[in-house]
């Protein structure tokens, strides 16, 4: 089969033939689904459209309802929650301020299996910033939720002292100088659709 071809005309008023090129493929390197309900489809990719969001199923109780979790572009979703890591360094102030401007927070882990998904994706080679730090009085470690750490599933390896903040490197919470400059990760909650 021939490619596709066009007439054309020349000043001198002649005129001949040219073959179309076909144009050059174009690889989509992401593609999001999102089923809003039965029939409905939410799609996003890097090659007509910028992505919008990642999206995540989940069925919900016993109905046939799906839930579809939504997170901004560049933000990675895990749960419940959409996460932001940082390529910039900053002290912990600069770092939870940067999640602020993001209408976000630095990180708040609830769990062993979220702290699993952090080590995978930093794969273990920076040390982050993380929405913890000492409050004063009482030099007690406190989230940026309010809520106290539980030191039985969280331990801090180094003591805590009035003005530290805490930093994740592998499996492990450090103690740090807030002004640190670290690499950080700021969290928000998944938009359910």
């Amino acid at each position: 089969m021939l490619p596709p071809a066009v007439a054309v005309t020349h000043t001198d008023g002649s005129q001949s033939r040219a073959a179309l090129a076909p144009p050059a493929p174009r690889f989509i390197q992401s593609l999001q689904i999102c089923l809003i309900s039965p029939g409905m489809l939410s799609l996003s990719s890097d090659s007509k459209w910028p992505v919008q969001a990642t999206a995540g199923l989940n069925h919900s109780g016993n109905s046939n309802r799906i839930l579809c979790k939504l997170c901004p572009k560049d933000w990675l979703l895990y749960g419940d929650k959409c996460y932001w890591f940082s390529k910039a360094i900053k002290g912990w102030e600069r770092s939870r301020d940067d999640c602020l401007m993001k209408r976000a927070q630095l990180l708040v882990m609830d769990d062993w299996e979220e702290l699993t998904f952090i080590q995978n994706i930093t794969q273990d080679q920076h040390q982050v910033w993380i929405g913890l730090n000492v409050t004063s009085p009482g030099r007690t470690w406190t989230w940026q939720d309010g809520s106290p750490l539980n030191q039985t599933l969280f331990p801090v390896l180094d003591p805590a002292q009035e003005n530290n903040c805490a930093s994740v490197k592998k499996n492990k919470i450090h103690s740090e100088i807030c002004q640190t400059d670290l690499k950080w990760i700021c969290q928000k909650a998944a938009v359910v659709v």
